[in-house]
């Protein structure tokens, strides 16, 4: 027997998914097909017997639809359609895509004709969308087969299912797929099902040009259009993936009988591990009940949970109705380890902290739509500082970037200033001892000095990565509401920050390039940084520049140093000083704007009688955006420098 034969079919199938770019050891259920690799996994199917059928297992292992079936018919049983879409949104990678629908022929469909199509079928394990199949999020061409097709499958195959092995499911419905889909997308539906995602946005994302876009049909008037229709494919779901693991789907806009019929469908899944029910949407949608928040918790293996709350008028009324549908004494949440709770504001969200019981809580991640009052944020925090899982908590983010950081006393009608958090804010935190990321994303300014950062650093020796991130967008205005608190080494700039209203880069942070250096000496594993310091390096008496980099370089920042609207007077000091602490910084950005040639509120030459010419308003932070730009040059040089004063002492 020549050797070749006695590999092994397992093995055969390894090398080919290696050859295809799989990710063997990649524990995400999905596996991504790339251009290279196709090509000569085919060839090899065609050389011998022993290598055919892991060969087109390894091809057909996962596909984007079922339209790429297509390929094996003949051509005359089956039409094509293309639609040239173009993006309704500016953020896609490019403007127009081609969308391809395939139909039948004829409504009915011989079975002998479907012979190859059927046993590529039987070798599919998963449908993934196009986006993910091709790794970018808008894909130039995709393949879709339309409802027509499903419904004729169904009945050629009758009971059967299409795809007997596919574990995977995760269907996107194309911007001219008829909504009708959902009452035939259930032919895909397998025992082994393990994992479900639908994704339907009634919103247009892409708009047809070729032809012109008639979206009438498409129009939602009152109730949700394909309402019964999903509604009807859950219920088929229940009574066939009896050992489903994961559901995620997204429903935009949604309505309370998609939310209770979501609900009625999992009340039969016991066994899932991970739950996202309309997580990330843009629409108008139904959130979730307390009814539906009390069935999660009594879920015995759920890992990962991805929720859309709401903001009810009272967040104890929601948590008791909430307590009032849970066994005496249950233990909610016994094995979550991931929460990623979308929500209106913290009340809510602190009110049902207390209900997660479980000790394995990994990831805790926040994302507000609204404004967050600033007498909401301590007591978030000290709630999860309170939860049985404090000692295990590794990941914690905090995310409102759609929204201010008010003061309580703020009414409707007042204008809104974003009020600064301190210290007393923040420190909860210091009793998760297990902390490798932390992301603060508000939009306020931050009161945090060198001693809070120290405190920080060390209660966090295995952090990877720290973001504080304020102001998302340079705001000009005066801006006068900043808090200080007594500090030594800052005073008589207490009278500076609060002489009077001035913009916003005029407020210096109380945290300097000295809290840079705790990291450095406490976190060696910290690779990302994000945090507004104050660059000024002569405000710190030299003996304590000079002891702070006496040691040399303590370890690589290898990410980003972001220091957002940091103010900076001398790169090359700045430079210098990181360079001694750290042996490399990967990048440095900065938030400060470049100057572009005008600006709004430039005055003219005639009303210069205030401002000393060459000193407008807006050269300040240019000059800053300037500066941070340089330093990481001037870093690299310092690090040839030292290189060289290295090989020569060496010599």
């Amino acid at each position: 027997m020549p050797a070749i034969d006695r590999l092994s079919p397992g093995l055969w199938r390894k090398i080919c998914e290696a050859a295809l770019e799989h990710s063997i050891t990649e524990p995400s259920p999905y596996r991504y097909h790339t251009a290279f690799g196709k090509g000569t996994v085919a060839a090899l199917s065609a050389t011998c017997k022993s290598i055919h059928e892991p060969a087109l297992d390894a091809l057909w292992n996962t596909i984007p639809d079922i339209a790429a079936l297509f390929s094996t018919l003949p051509d005359e049983t089956y039409e094509k359609e293309v639609i040239v879409l173009v993006a309704e949104r500016a953020l896609w990678s490019h403007a127009c895509q081609e969308e391809i629908i395939f139909t039948f022929v004829h409504d009915e469909v011989d079975y002998a004709v479907l012979a190859r199509f059927l046993d590529r079928a039987r070798r599919v394990r998963a449908i993934v969308s196009h986006s993910k199949y091709y790794q970018t999020h808008s894909p130039r061409r995709t393949l879709v087969a339309a409802p027509s097709v499903y419904a004729a499958l169904t009945r050629t195959l009758t009971s059967r299912p299409l795809l007997p092995s596919l574990h995977i499911l995760d269907y996107t419905r194309g911007a001219r797929m008829d909504f009708n889909i959902f009452d035939v997308l259930d032919v895909l539906i397998s025992p082994n099902l393990k994992h479900f995602g639908v994704e339907n946005h009634g919103h247009m994302m892409w708009r047809s040009i070729s032809p012109p876009d008639d979206s009438s049909s498409f129009v939602l008037q009152g109730k949700l259009q394909g309402e019964a229709q999903f509604c009807n494919m859950l219920g088929k779901l229940r009574d066939r993936a009896q050992s489903l693991r994961t559901f995620q789907v997204v429903v935009e806009p949604s309505s309370s009988s998609i939310m209770s019929a979501i609900t009625d469908t999992l009340c039969d899944f016991r066994q899932l591990v991970v739950l996202s029910v309309n997580a990330w949407s843009c629409e108008p949608i139904e959130f979730a009940t307390p009814a539906f928040f009390a069935y999660c918790a009594q879920l015995p293996y759920l890992r990962e949970l991805y929720i859309l709350l709401d903001d009810p008028p009272s967040p104890h009324d929601w948590r008791q109705q909430v307590s009032s549908q849970l066994p005496p004494n249950w233990t909610s949440f016994p094995c979550l380890r991931q929460f990623h709770p979308n929500v209106k504001n913290l009340a809510l969200i602190t009110e049902l902290l207390p209900l997660i019981h479980s000790t394995a809580l990994e990831t805790l991640s926040i994302c507000s739509s609204g404004d967050i009052r600033s007498d909401q944020i301590h007591p978030f925090f000290a709630g999860i500082a309170s939860l049985p899982a404090r000692e295990h908590l590794q990941s914690l983010s905090l995310s409102a970037l759609r929204g201010d950081v008010v003061s309580a006393a703020v009414t409707s009608g007042c204008t809104k200033h974003p009020v600064p958090l301190g210290v007393d804010a923040f420190k909860p935190l210091l009793t998760l001892p297990q902390i490798r990321k932390l992301v603060v994303e508000l939009q306020c300014p931050y009161d945090i000095d060198d001693a809070f950062l120290e405190k920080m650093a060390m209660r966090w020796p295995d952090l990877h990565s720290l973001n504080f991130a304020g102001r998302s967008q340079w705001d000009p205005t005066p801006m006068n509401q900043c808090s200080c608190t007594s500090n030594d080494r800052h005073q008589g700039r207490e009278e500076e920050n609060l002489a009077g209203p001035g913009p916003a880069w005029q407020i210096r942070p109380r945290a300097t390039l000295l809290g840079l250096l705790h990291f450095a000496a406490h976190c060696p594993d910290l690779r990302n940084l994000h945090l507004e310091i104050d660059a000024n390096l002569a405000i710190v008496r030299p003996s304590i520049v000079r002891e702070s980099i006496a040691n040399g370089p303590r370890h690589a920042l290898s990410g980003i140093l972001s220091v957002g609207y940091s103010p900076i007077e001398n790169p090359h000091a700045v430079a210098a000083f990181l360079s001694g602490i750290f042996s490399s910084v990967g990048n440095i950005i900065s938030e400060w704007p470049a100057y572009t040639g005008s600006w709004p509120g430039e005055r003219a030459e005639d009303e210069e009688d205030e401002v000393v010419a060459g000193q407008r308003w807006w050269q300040r932070p240019c000059t800053y955006h300037r500066h941070w730009g340089a330093v990481h040059g001037y870093i690299g040089a310092f690090e040839r420098v030292r290189m060289e004063e290295r090989r020569w002492g060496w010599q």
